[in-house]
């Protein structure tokens, strides 16, 4: 170092001693201009300055410029000394953490072996930049933020690369959620890494609330990259952070035709395996052992337990069986998996709950036998009156709402429809020897379960679809159609409820055009009206003096005055039969047919069951298997609910009585295994009959 520039290094020291830090700064910038030569040493004695002001960015900075021109050892071990010891044990800690959070993760792939013995190192991150540490090379590196180029939009499927910043992940994550989710329909959020990347982002982040969003997916180099999105459920990325990344846009490409590849020749397969094959499957299902696929969808609140069932009970009867349904919720039935599960399992028969061969976007072949159980009024189930000319000779409707009882069949447009009563999974619901704390957990007087509680919020909801001029007489109509309700049960039945409100629209002097009038009936058997009856009922117990009840299901907790009682979602399965199993009495409801899932689960889990009379139109009705009075107990309004409840609950050895004999009935003609048996046989016996007919 020359004496001059001696010099003018201890100026800089005076300025910074003095407090005019700005001054000294400018000074080391005109240095570093006119000492060319002695550049390591300015930028040594600028970093220490630095550093002492507490300016970190800027100190490292000029380390590691130092470091890079002189590889001084000292100055190296400078740099850990300061950036990477006071924070390595909190590194490798978060490192290990994270890795045994992603050790069940499902979505995480990662074509690396983990490592032993970390040689990467982060040492510093702000808002601008992540300067990291090799310490097997003995290098630095700076990484500045990325820029976002293409922020995703809500609904998007979106993909990052190598992004070290939470803020921007979370920012992304939230900015492409589902507006309006529905149970844990998701979409994923890609973070795609090279190895280096995932390195410093595991010692820099929690992923917990990553992992916890059940949405994230981290995909760590190429190859795990290709492999993921190789599979058949998974989402496509449809946006992607910036396109500079090309090797993972052109794999993204690649991966989609290869897709696409396998789809066709599934197809090819499909083709070449049904064709002609007609009656050999005939034969199959006439044996009673068919190849059944089962469809349904994890999101589904229902549904896609009666689908286990059945799949179950098909089972039993020694079918070979599997089941088409999302693993998660973020991945889907795509149209490529379906193809590839009908390629590889070759059914006999597919069976799926509400939905037909004709609603997928590629051809079934027709020699499939393809069932559709109808359990929900569906447009494209029950509204389409052009369904019969759709429908081919290989599909086959069955439904519980077909009825012995003279004029409660419901008419869904097809020729021929075979009866399917919902029916009991008695390997689920059945009698059960509680622990005591599990009686302690559900023992009740009263059990209800049910969703949907809150029908003012209905009301609400029910106004965001109607034109805003008539939302004052809507809300004037609801509130005179909710104190009727009081004193009748009519909301039973379109035809009773669409002559009610008639009468509060003449009384009102609305006129109303008559097709939403129609509608708006409807809407208050399914959902309005239901939702406040439920709660009606409720109400009616505890003005009655009944405290010890158990409310299972969404928005009961929303009411204080239900609250105390509220128990939250229960669920499905061993946990539901056991509620329903520890309680005295269980209140089965159901708005339209009392042959209901909620009354088979209850009586098959050994519980006392009160079911609803339906006046007007039961669609299902439980009389017909269940003797009255005998095997289960219905009642008739409020008054005969608070006397049924008061005089059942005193007599113990009543309760017995009718549960023995429904559970024997249920064992007897009510189970999936019964079920499933007979719409087999009967499937057979149809297909030859529509068989002769076309001979005919």
């Amino acid at each position: 170092m020359s004496d001059l520039l001696g010099q003018y290094i201890n100026k800089m020291l005076e300025f910074e001693e003095k407090g005019y830090l700005d001054e000294a700064l400018e000074l080391s910038n005109k240095m570093l201009d006119t000492f060319v030569e002695d550049k390591l040493e300015i930028l040594f004695e600028r970093g220490k300055l630095q550093f002492r002001n507490a300016n970190y960015q800027e100190a490292l900075t000029d380390f590691i410029y130092a470091y890079q021109i002189s590889n001084d050892p000292e100055i190296y071990e400078l740099v850990l000394e300061a950036y990477l010891y006071p924070n390595q044990e909190n590194l490798i800690l978060q490192y290990q953490e994270n890795l045994k959070l992603l050790e069940n993760y499902p979505h995480y792939k990662n074509e690396y072996p983990q490592e032993e013995e970390l040689h990467f190192y982060p040492i510093f991150q702000n808002d601008q930049m992540v300067a990291y540490v090799d310490t097997q090379s003995r290098t630095f590196a700076i990484n500045h933020k990325q820029e976002i180029k293409n922020y995703p939009e809500h609904g998007n499927c979106y993909m990052m690369f190598n992004e070290l910043w939470s803020e921007d992940i979370l920012k992304c994550e939230e900015m492409c959620r589902i507006l309006k989710p529905f149970m844990d329909i998701n979409i994923p959020m890609y973070l795609v890494y090279d190895k280096l990347y995932w390195l410093l982002f595991l010692q820099l982040q929690d992923v917990t609330a990553f992992i916890e969003s059940k949405r994230m997916v981290f995909l760590v180099g190429e190859k795990a990259f290709r492999e993921y999105l190789s599979d058949t459920q998974v989402i496509m990325p449809n946006r992607v952070q910036d396109e500079k990344y090309a090797n993972y846009i052109q794999a993204l490409s690649e991966v989609t035709v290869i897709k696409y590849q396998y789809y066709n020749q599934g197809l090819e397969k499909i083709h070449q395996y049904y064709s002609g094959n007609k009656e050999m499957i005939d034969e199959h299902i006439k044996s009673g052992k068919p190849k059944i696929l089962f469809m349904t969808s994890r999101f589904t609140t229902v549904l896609q337990y009666h689908t286990r069932d059945c799949m179950e009970a098909a089972q039993t009867l020694g079918c070979e069986t599997e089941l088409v349904i999302e693993p998660d919720g973020i991945r889907r039935v795509t149209d490529f998996y379906t193809v590839e599960r009908l390629a590889e399992f070759k059914p006999d028969i597919i069976f799926c709950i509400d939905h037909f061969r004709y609603e997928k976007k590629f051809a079934i072949p027709q020699e499939i036998v393809w069932i559709t159980w109808i359990q929900d009024k569906l447009p494209q189930s029950t509204g389409n009156p052009k369904i019969q000319g759709i429908l081919k000779k290989r599909d086959i409707v069955i439904s519980p709402f077909v009825s012995d009882l003279p004029g409660k069949h419901w008419n869904m447009n097809y020729k021929d429809v075979l009866k399917a009563p919902l029916s009991a999974n008695q390997d689920i619901y059945k009698e059960r020897e509680l622990l005591q704390e599990e009686k302690e957990l559900y023992s009740c007087d009263i059990c209800y379960v049910a969703n949907a509680s809150n029908y003012r919020k209905r009301v609400e909801e029910y106004k965001q679809e109607i034109p805003p001029e008539i939302h004052e007489d809507f809300q004037l109509v609801m509130d005179v159609y909710f104190q009727l309700m009081k004193e009748e049960i009519f909301y039973y039945g379109y035809e009773r409820n669409k002559e009610v409100l008639s009468l509060i629209l003449d009384q009102l002097k609305i006129n109303w055009p008559e097709q939403f009038v129609s509608q708006l009936a409807e809407d208050m058997v399914l959902s309005i009206g239901y939702s406040r009856y439920k709660s009606l009922i409720v109400e009616w117990l505890l003005e009655a003096g009944y405290t010890n009840i158990k409310l299972y299901g969404n928005e009961w907790g929303e009411d204080e005055k239900f609250g105390p009682y509220a128990m939250g979602v229960i669920e499905n399965g061993e946990k539901l039969s056991k509620a329903l199993n520890a309680s005295k009495v269980v209140l089965a409801m159901h708005p339209v047919f009392s042959l209901a899932a909620r009354t088979i689960e209850a009586v098959s889990s050994g519980a006392f069951c009160l079911v609803n009379d339906i006046p007007e139109a039961d669609m299902a009705n439980a009389r017909e298997y269940f003797e009255e009075g005998k095997e289960l107990i219905y009642f008739y309004g409020k008054q005969d609910l608070l006397e049924k409840l008061g005089y059942y609950l005193e007599h113990k050895e009543e309760r017995e009585r009718v549960v023995e004999a429904g559970l024997k009935k249920v064992s007897e003609v009510l189970t999936y295994e019964r079920m499933m048996e007979r719409v087999i046989r009967e499937t057979s016996e149809l297909l030859e009959k529509r068989s002769k007919e076309e001979l005919i």
